[in-house]
């Protein structure tokens, strides 16, 4: 891995959930993390660094990572990716952010909920900000309607989350779609809070209350939907 010396966000998730897309439309580049048809293309852990070349803005690294679950990688390839992964979290001292991708057409699975569990044993000694990521919201059949997350979706990740230790206000969710760029400012937005608060010191805990689902149980399809703000697509 390369020497840490700035910050580092990690992109995470399940294969063919989106990671690489995402990264692309973050950084408004059509070809920078490859892209595949078939999952599990992301093979490596691919460092790319932001705002090298300007000093108004700090410098930071977009990490994007191979995607767990990918059933045609071999028992011992996947037992590797996975323990460097781990040790990637609990070790990395540069890391500030980890983000967790999870498809918006099925809500967490069993292997979402390893991983939430692998970065709640490591976030209070860490200091890390986790954030989960709802991906593919312009899927017609994803758990969204009118750019919000429907109950359903929003209850299946709360629930998912109590199970894993989490409580509520210790989880941001963004709603995003690498094609129509619905959240892409958001995500921004929570790095640059991040970058600033890392610079000043702050505290993990006190991060970005307004991303926080409000943590409701028993609502109704339709109602308490998860908002999704959609902006303007400028880049930082």
């Amino acid at each position: 891995l390369p020497k840490a010396t700035v910050p580092e966000v990690v992109f995470i998730g399940r294969s063919n959930v989106g990671k690489s897309s995402l990264v692309n439309m973050l950084v408004n580049r059509r070809t920078l993390a490859p892209m595949s048809s078939m999952p599990g293309r992301t093979r490596t852990f691919n460092f790319y660094i932001v705002n090298r070349e300007t000093s108004q803005l700090p410098s930071f690294y977009i990490v994007d990572v191979p995607g767990y679950g990918y059933a045609e990688a071999k028992a011992e390839v996947k037992e590797q990716w996975r323990n460097l992964l781990d040790s990637y979290i609990l070790k990395r001292d540069s890391l500030q952010v980890v983000f967790h991708l999870i498809d918006s057409r099925h809500g967490p699975v069993g292997e979402d909920e390893t991983l939430m569990r692998t970065v709640r044993s490591h976030q209070d000694s860490k200091n890390l900000s986790y954030v989960v990521i709802l991906t593919k919201a312009d899927k017609e059949n994803a758990r969204v309607r009118h750019g919000k997350a429907k109950a359903s979706l929003k209850n299946r990740t709360i629930d998912a989350l109590k199970r894993c230790g989490w409580g509520p206000g210790e989880v941001a969710v963004i709603l995003t779609s690498s094609k129509s760029k619905i959240g892409r400012d958001d995500v921004w937005r929570y790095i640059q809070a991040v970058m600033q608060q890392q610079s000043e010191g702050s505290d993990a805990s006190e991060r970005h209350s307004e991303w926080f689902l409000d943590w409701k149980d028993g609502e109704e399809e339709g109602k308490g939907d998860s908002e999704c703000r959609q902006e303007d697509e400028s880049t930082p």
